[in-house]
């Protein structure tokens, strides 16, 4: 159980501590239960213990037993038993006086006995127990007795309490007092203690009264559910609307914190009177003593342009164990104190009482007290309007006037989303958890993973695995500025505990505009949903005027979420609510450079359940294949034919297109053509028509380059010319010879 006080003071209570209850005894406490100031048991033992009374040499004794039985067998079991007891000694012995004239009672857990001032003096030798803190705690007692009175010292019913066992939360702590107190101090369940959570006090059905401009309006408190159509509250925040609807307008009632404010609307004035709780389902005593103390401040209350606001502090009690006695009741409980006995400080009352109570209560009937306020670790279901920091200070947020704010970045980049939320009058912590997911990107509408989750009082925002989730300088804050600085100074702020690492890729894709110009598109693969094999993609160009758009999806991420086997399962667009499933991704691209825009750039990041694209594995990030079909400005650099005919041209961008084709015709009787000239023939009806279709088709022959066929020379002609240029070549080299011969010759002359 993890408490503070309103002061921030740490209850420290651990597993198996106990709590102490302890007031004055009552009539129908029993003699075991007596305890001394101290919190010292009598330890009376049934059958054993026995009571003494000493006067004027006769001795009275009296037996501490089970069951009393009749009074005058002197025979006690409870402080009635003893008190009954010892008034029949005082009525039948005449050193006493008259019947009547010597009484013993009960009053403020002391043991009182008082004599009639016509009484003959007498004196009480002893007055002593078998048990040694008893026989100390009546010692008082004895003495002369003429006219007078004397009192025993105090005298307490005390129980303690397990904690962990006996109770876990302050509401079973409440109900363990509540039935420690009724039975074993105050009879037929008049003293009530309840933990108040935003319930006031009160039981299912009880009723609060108010008085409006005199006009009666009565509010139900239901444990659960209210209906406001039926004047119905549970919380606070119910209990200020009922005011704003009953008032007819002429009233608004703002929450801020524990407290509302109650404001006229208009000229005025309101008045405020006659405010009551009643106890379902007699309606006949008060229910809270405690809520009609609070809203007393309402009482007679004239609302008007120069009083127009009245502060209502703690309307709640939220976190407040409320401690009350039936106004019908007969009973007065006294010297009422709860205490942490672990720790030994016996005057620490802080468990149950506000400053002045440290030291025990007396509760009358119709009268009510309240403990300290607690405070426990905050939770989902906690309101936004209840929070407070660890000492005690109420972050004082205001519903419709507070806006909290978070800032951060991701993967070093400022997040532009929508990064407020406005609390309203039922706004949770979880409200705000919530948001701060969307805010981060994280849940629950997009991965519906919960990425913001709170423990012990302490929120944790967990960011997805992989580099490029990492989450820097995450702040929360509360506007408008300086009016929430406990909130926002508090260090409501996350800082990492560990840098996401690995899980990302970045890969760069080149395309070419209508003009030829080249440009870098990024693909930047980050891990997104580590549970369900899910990736992030989100595509974009680092040149500053050109424009990429993913078509038909809301920004430029998409989702992809891979099979068990790594095969890509689906793609979905990340921000679409509900989900919506891309098949065929397609990019547009504006180059910014005057060039056309181009849309349709069909992406193929792979085929569901194949291995044909991306895939998730073990292995490093890599880029094994990369294909893509548009190319640079490119020159013709060659031209070539190939067997099938066709003229393929050669770039300098590396590209080779068909430039053209040539045509083979075949006939039915190629003999019958007409020869023209050399290698060429005509058709003719001997021939058949020409039927034209590209080489290697049919009986087509195919095209060889750079080549001729044997079948097209002329063998007799080309023998002729062989010869004529054999004949040609043995006559230049006779000339060769003859120059040779009369060089020599004039070399021999010169000699």
């Amino acid at each position: 159980v993890s408490l503070l006080t309103k002061d921030g003071t740490d209850l420290d209570l651990r597993s198996n501590d106990k709590v102490r209850v302890k007031a004055h005894i009552a009539l129908t406490t029993s003699i075991s239960d007596i305890a001394n100031k101290e919190g010292q048991p009598v330890n009376m033992v049934p059958g054993k213990a026995q009571l003494t009374m000493t006067v004027g040499g006769t001795l009275f004794t009296l037996s501490y037993v089970s069951t009393a039985g009749a009074i005058g067998n002197g025979n006690f079991s409870t402080v009635q038993d003893l008190i009954d007891e010892l008034n029949f000694i005082f009525s039948n012995n005449p050193e006493f006086g008259a019947p009547g004239d010597t009484v013993a009672s009960l009053s403020g857990g002391k043991l009182t006995i008082s004599c009639d001032p016509a009484t003959p003096s007498f004196k009480i030798d002893s007055f002593s127990a078998t048990s040694g803190y008893l026989n100390n705690i009546l010692l008082p007692l004895q003495g002369t007795y003429s006219g007078n009175s004397k009192e025993s010292n105090e005298m307490f019913f005390q129980q303690d309490l397990n904690v962990g066992n006996d109770f876990k939360s302050l509401g079973e702590l409440a109900a363990q007092i509540d039935g420690v107190i009724n039975g074993s101090v105050i009879s037929g369940g008049e003293f009530r203690a309840e933990y108040l959570d935003n319930n006031f006090g009160l039981r299912n059905g009880d009723q609060v009264e108010m008085y409006i401009n005199g006009n009666l309006s009565t509010f139900t408190y239901r444990g659960g559910t209210a209906d406001p159509a039926l004047n119905e509250f549970h919380t606070v925040n119910d209990f200020a609307q009922l005011m704003r609807i009953t008032a007819g307008g002429t009233l608004t009632v703002r929450v801020t914190g524990n407290s509302f404010d109650v404001q006229v609307v208009g000229a005025g004035p309101v008045t405020i009177s006659g405010i009551a709780t009643l106890r379902a389902p007699a309606f006949a005593i008060s229910a809270s003593p405690y809520l009609e103390g609070v809203l007393s401040v309402l009482e007679g209350a004239v609302l008007d342009p120069i009083t127009p606001v009245v502060r209502v502090d703690e309307i709640s009690g939220k976190g407040r164990i409320s401690y009350s006695m039936d106004s019908g009741s007969t009973q007065t409980l006294s010297g009422f104190t709860v205490y942490n006995l672990t720790d030994g400080n016996f005057d620490d009352n802080i468990m149950v009482f506000d400053p002045g109570h440290r030291t025990g209560a007396t509760l009358l009937p119709g009268q009510s007290t309240a403990s300290y306020q607690f405070f426990t670790n905050a939770t989902e279901d906690t309101l936004l309007l209840d929070l407070f920091n660890k000492q005690g200070q109420s972050f004082a947020f205001t519903e419709g006037v507070t806006t909290m704010n978070f800032n951060a970045s991701i993967d070093n980049k400022p997040l532009t989303a929508a990064n407020s939320y406005t609390v309203d009058i039922n706004s949770t912590v979880n409200d705000m958890m919530n948001a701060l997911e969307v805010y981060l990107g994280l849940g629950p509408s997009f991965n519906m993973k919960k990425n913001v989750t709170i423990m012990d009082g302490i929120m944790y925002v967990v960011g997805e695995k992989g580099a490029a989730n990492n989450i820097k300088g995450l702040n929360l804050s509360a506007e408008p500025q300086n009016t929430y600085n406990i909130f926002t100074n508090f260090g409501v702020s996350v800082s990492n505990t560990q840098d996401a690492s690995g899980g990302r890729f970045v890969t760069d894709m080149t395309i070419y505009d209508g003009q030829g110009n080249e440009h870098d598109i990024k693909f930047d693969f980050a891990m997104f949903n580590y549970e369900k094999n899910e990736w992030s993609v989100r595509i974009s160009c680092d040149d500053p005027y050109a424009k990429v758009r993913l078509e038909g999806v809301t920004t430029n991420e998409l989702i992809i979420r891979f099979n068990a086997d790594g095969t890509p399962s689906y793609m979905y667009d990340r921000y679409a609510v509900p989900m919506h499933i891309i098949s065929n991704p397609t990019l547009s691209f504006s180059p910014g450079n005057g060039s056309s825009p181009m849309s349709g750039i069909a992406l193929h990041l792979g085929t569901t359940g194949k291995y044909d694209g991306f895939v998730i594995s073990n292995a490093r990030n890599s880029l094994t294949r990369n294909d893509q079909d548009g190319n640079a400005l490119g020159v013709l650099m060659e031209k070539l034919f190939n067997p099938a005919g066709e003229i393929v041209g050669y770039y300098s961008n590396g590209q080779i297109r068909i430039l053209g084709q040539v045509a083979l015709a075949t006939f039915e009787n190629n003999q019958g053509l007409l020869k023209v000239g050399d290698t060429m023939f005509a058709e003719t009806g001997n021939s058949g028509q020409a039927v034209i279709g590209t080489p290697q088709s049919g009986s087509r022959g195919g095209i060889a380059s750079s080549a001729l066929e044997n079948s097209n020379v002329d063998l007799s002609a080309e023998f002729v010319n062989m010869i004529i240029t054999e004949r040609g070549f043995q006559a230049n080299s006779r000339v060769v010879t003859t120059s040779d011969e009369m060089i020599q010759e004039l070399l021999n002359m010169k000699r």
